[in-house]
């Protein structure tokens, strides 16, 4: 890495709330080809330091609720899903072997900068053990005739099913 490069670096991570100087270090490290850096980057503006577990649901729950940023936490298990809730500005949770590939998506959604304000994304690591029963969701949804989701949940779990089945 370059002496200006180092600079920025530098001072992006004295000052990581400001949005012109991590813009200018992403477009840095892209035109440097440090496209691992640049993940580095949105992974440590929207990591959130809550456990999946930790939020309010159950083990067969898609979306859980964050009583700390009061916002839907939606669990996906491919970056197609992760790009689809992060283009709406959703929360975020996915398994420890989806994480590098979905940072990347954070980093090519045009919706997302590297720079996390209140109220915008964040992304939940799931611990192992931690992940949710497709299994049982899938005879929850298929046996209850109105499950205790809204309309746009319980499409949310159609396209994931399809995902999964298909």
């Amino acid at each position: 890495m370059d002496r200006d490069l180092l600079e920025l670096r530098r001072q992006q991570q004295a000052s990581p709330e400001d949005a012109e100087l991590a813009r200018r270090y992403e477009t840095a490290l892209r035109r440097a080809g440090l496209r691992d850096e640049v993940d580095a980057l949105y992974r440590q503006a929207f990591a959130c330091p809550l456990e999946w577990g930790a939020l309010e649901g159950d083990a067969f729950d898609l979306v859980r609720a964050c009583q700390t940023c009061r916002r839907d936490v939606h669990y996906v298990r491919t970056r197609e899903e992760m790009a689809r809730w992060v283009s709406l500005g959703e929360c975020v949770a996915l398994d420890p072997e989806v994480l590098r590939e979905a940072v990347r998506v954070l980093a090519d959604v045009s919706v997302t900068d590297p720079v996390r304000t209140p109220g915008d994304l964040c992304v939940i690591e799931v611990a192992p053990g931690e992940a949710v029963d497709t299994q049982g969701i899938r005879g929850m949804f298929s046996a209850r005739a109105d499950p205790p989701m809204n309309e746009r949940d319980r499409q949310a779990v159609r396209e994931i099913l399809a995902e999964i089945d298909g």
